[in-house]
This record gives structure tokens, sequence and C-alpha cells, in this order.
């Protein structure tokens, strides 16, 4: 069904499921008029349609699973008024619709999981209100989202994941303060959000992975005042934040397990202080900074190379004392330093 481009007097009588109905027509260009007063399931029904522009205002009233209904529409630019309001899934429901500028309504009262609903829906600027419950999977819903310069209100008090939410949303430039009590993994949930001047001061007390959370933030002007006190993993968290001066507001850090690159191209950074005391594997933090001219790293036990920058004798005296007992054989780098 390639090279079907129109479709035209369909009688469906009254399906209840249109899974895969139209996937690949891939020259379809409009979708068809169609009775779906009784579907339950539009996955996949025009995934893959990559050449279709508009579809007409469907009844998804009895809808549970939207997934995959749209995604890879390629051309499609808009659609009007859902009433999904009994939708429970909206998996990949508009995933790489490159051309999609905005939704006029969408009810997602029911949804359990909206986990790449808009990925990479590199177009929308207009969002439904998104009247979600508060139990719900955002893992990369809005990842690869380039026009996105406001992320949409929503419930998360349940949430336990926002692994890559915003991942890579470029023009994302306001983030609500959602409630994230419940969040255990924040992994890249702002990474390569490079508009982004001021994170969101989160509850993040729960939260045990911060990798990539805000890596290549380049515009971030402040350290959030994030609760890290059950975080063991922060590899790359700060990774090319290159507007950083400072680095002191996280909190309770000592869980803290892997800290590889995590301060890695922060190129204005310099002043820097946190606890490190249950770092085993410290990797190389400072790679690509030349500016700190005040570092403390509390009860590392671990080497630790912070050449090449900006201490001078007091400032490296302030570290020797800020440092662990070693274990074992371990060596600290200053070369470079104006108080070596």
């Amino acid at each position: 069904l390639s090279s079907l481009r129109l479709v035209e007097g369909l009688e469906l009588s009254t399906p209840t499921s249109l899974v895969s109905a139209f996937q690949n027509c891939s020259s379809l260009i409009r979708g068809p008029e169609m009775n779906t007063t009784s579907v339950a399931s539009f996955s996949s029904t025009f995934n893959s349609c990559l050449r279709m522009v508009s579809v007409p205002d469907y009844d998804y009233s009895a809808a549970t699973d939207m997934s995959l209904m749209y995604s890879a529409c390629y051309a499609l630019r808009s659609l009007g008024v859902m009433n999904t309001g009994n939708a429970t899934l909206f998996i990949q429901t508009f995933q790489n619709c490159y051309s999609l500028t905005g939704i006029s309504s969408l009810d997602t009262t029911k949804a359990t999981s909206l986990a790449y609903a808009w990925d990479n829906c590199r177009s929308m600027i207009t969002w439904p209100t998104l009247n979600t419950p508060a139990n719900l999977n955002l893992f990369a819903t809005f990842r690869g989202c380039t026009a996105q310069a406001t992320a949409p209100a929503m419930n998360t008090s349940l949430v336990t994941s926002m692994d890559q939410t915003f991942s890579g949303n470029s023009s994302l430039n306001s983030v609500p303060m959602y409630d994230t009590s419940k969040v255990t993994i924040m992994t890249s949930v702002l990474g390569g959000c490079v508009s982004l001047r001021t994170a969101p001061s989160w509850d993040t007390s729960k939260v045990t992975n911060m990798a990539s959370a805000l890596n290549w933030c380049i515009s971030l002007q402040a350290c959030p005042v994030w609760d890290l006190t059950m975080c063991n993993n922060t590899t790359s968290m700060f990774t090319g934040c290159s507007g950083l001066v400072a680095i002191t507001a996280l909190t309770n850090t000592s869980a803290i397990a892997t800290a590889s690159s995590m301060f890695t191209y922060c190129t204005m950074l310099q002043v820097l202080s946190i606890n490190l005391s249950g770092v085993a594997i410290i990797g190389a933090p400072f790679t690509g900074t030349t500016m700190l001219r005040s570092v403390i790293l509390t009860g590392l036990t671990r080497g630790v190379s912070v050449a090449t920058n900006l201490l001078d004798a007091t400032a490296l005296d302030a570290l020797y004392t800020s440092l662990g007992t070693a274990a074992g054989a371990q060596v600290v780098t200053v070369t470079s330093n104006p108080g070596t």
C-alpha cells in the first residue's frame, strides 16, 4: 500500500480496532473519513504514513490505546480536538511527527504512559493542556522538541521516572515547579537544553540517578538547589555547563558513589564546594576546566586532578584540608596552578 494516496467512500460499519490499518501507506496524503465511535485501539493506525498532511476530526471516545497512531507521520501539520478521555496508552503516539505544530485539545485524564509521546516533534509550539493523572511514565516524553520554549503544566505527584523527559529541547527556557517528590530517576532530564538559564528547584530528595541531568545546558547561570540525599550517580551531571561560575548549592551529596566527568568542560567554573565522601569512582571530573579558583571536595578519598587551573597556595591548602583519608595509594594532581 505504499503508493496509496487517497481513500474515499470507505465503509467500515463500526470497527472496534484499527490496529496498523494504514501503517506504511507512505504516499497517503489525507486520512480517510471513518466511523470510529467504537474503536478501542488506534495502535499504529497511521504509523509511517510519511506524506500524510491532515486527518479528519475522528471520534476517539472509545479508544484505550493510542500508541504509535501517528508515529513517523513526517508531514502531519496539526490535529484538532482529540476526545481521548478513556485512553491509557499514548506511547510514541506522535513520535517523529516533524511538521506537527500543535494539537487543539487532548484528554489525558486516564493516561498511564506518555513515554516518547512527542519524541522528536521538533516543530511543536502549541501544547494542549495535559490533564494528566499523577501516576505517569514520562520517559523521553518531550525529548527533541526543539521548538518547545515552555514545558507544559502536568500533575507529576506520583511520577517515579523523568528519564530524558526534556532532553535535547534546545529552545526550552521555562520549566514549571513540578511535584517531583516521588521521582527516583532524572538521567538527562534537562540534558542539552541549551537555552535554559535557570533550572527549577525541584524536590530531588528521592532521586538516585542524576547522570547527565543538566549536561550541555550551556546557558545555565546558577546551580539549582537540589537535595541529593539518595543520589549515587552524578556521572556527567554538569558536563558542558559553560555558563556556570559556581556550584555550591547541592546539598546532602555524601551518597554519591560515581562522579565521573561530573564537571567536565565547565569552562567558566571558578568556585566548587561539594561533599564527595562516598565517591568510589571519580574519573576525570575536571577535564576542560581552567578557571577554578576554589575547590572544596569534602571527604574525598580518591585521587583527582585539578591541574591547569587558577588555584593559589591558599586555595590548594583549603583543597588538601577538605579531603578525606586516602583509600590506599591515591594521587592529587595540582600542576600548572599558581600555587604550585
